[in-house]
């Protein structure tokens, strides 16, 4: 096969120095800079990845971020739990935009089996932020240590 497009620019009788020029010409009237005329900062990508190691300064200690994110989970896992709890008992849960666009639905929506699974749903949400509260030491400095 040809090894380059030079080589195959003669053997199709073309003058490789003709080809160039003429691209040359089409790049500058069209606005494109190329090679030497351009001056764009490059930038340098690496390649192996660095290893993920806190900076000291941006953050400090990682234990610090886990227990944030526990507290985050812990009060997120109780809210839904509550909101689980209370909303199916409310008449927001009768009326509501949904049941009005398909009212088909609502006999499912208002049956007590129904409610009281949402409920269920609410129960083990507060029985995992309960657990989370009670674990919160334990399992906080376990998540990013190697």
């Amino acid at each position: 096969m040809w090894r380059n497009k030079s080589t195959r620019l003669k053997a199709a009788g073309i003058d490789p120095l003709v080809v160039k020029r003429t691209k040359e010409k089409e790049t500058e009237q069209a606005g494109i800079n190329t090679g030497e005329k351009c001056k764009m900062q490059q930038t340098w990508i690496p390649s192996q990845p660095e290893k993920l190691t806190p900076r000291h300064g941006t953050g400090g200690n990682p234990q610090t971020f886990t227990r944030l994110l526990k507290i985050v989970y812990i009060l997120y896992s109780v809210e839904a739990g509550i909101f689980l709890l209370w909303l199916p008992w409310m008449s927001f849960w009768d009326t509501n935009y949904l049941t009005y666009a398909y009212p088909q639905i609502l006999p499912v929506i208002t049956n007590p089996f129904f409610k009281g699974g949402v409920l269920g749903l609410g129960i083990v949400n507060l029985m995992i932020g309960i657990h989370e509260v009670v674990h919160f030491k334990k399992l906080a400095k376990g998540f990013f240590q190697r």
